[in-house]
């Protein structure tokens, strides 16, 4: 399940503002896309359960 979207962009603003970065662990492509349309500054690994190449857009 991908946490929705203004869930994450919430988080982050809330650390963002604290000067804190924000990590994230995304296990399809779907929770990738998520976490980079809400913020996060480091998806820590690619997107195991997916097996799929990213594509250039994306990174």
């Amino acid at each position: 399940m991908t946490t929705p979207p203004e869930v994450i962009r919430a988080a982050t603003a809330a650390a963002h503002a604290q000067g804190k970065p924000v990590f994230a662990h995304p296990t399809d492509n779907t929770g990738v896309a998520a976490a980079v349309a809400g913020g996060v500054d480091v998806p820590v690994h690619v997107a195991p359960e997916d097996r799929k190449n990213w594509s250039p857009a994306l990174i």
